[in-house]
């Protein structure tokens, strides 16, 4: 079988860090997948050229209408 010579996967997006791990966590080590790196709000995956990025985004800030009125 020939390896892959570039990556075709890159950021994956979701509100809860630990139901995305849960989902796909098992899948990509499965896959052959390996943790590079961990951080707080997410994790990155290698196997052979391609990286996959599960991550959860920061929670915005609150919006308020207080300093511009209603519109």
């Amino acid at each position: 079988m020939n390896q892959p010579t570039h990556g075709a996967l890159h950021h994956i997006w979701g509100t809860d860090l630990d139901r995305v791990l849960a989902s796909l966590g098992w899948l990509l080590q499965t896959l052959g997948y390996t943790v590079s790196q961990s951080w707080d709000t997410g994790r990155s995956w290698l196997l052979w050229p391609t990286y996959l990025l599960l991550d959860s985004p920061l929670p915005s800030p609150p919006t308020s209408t207080a300093a511009t009125g209603p519109r």
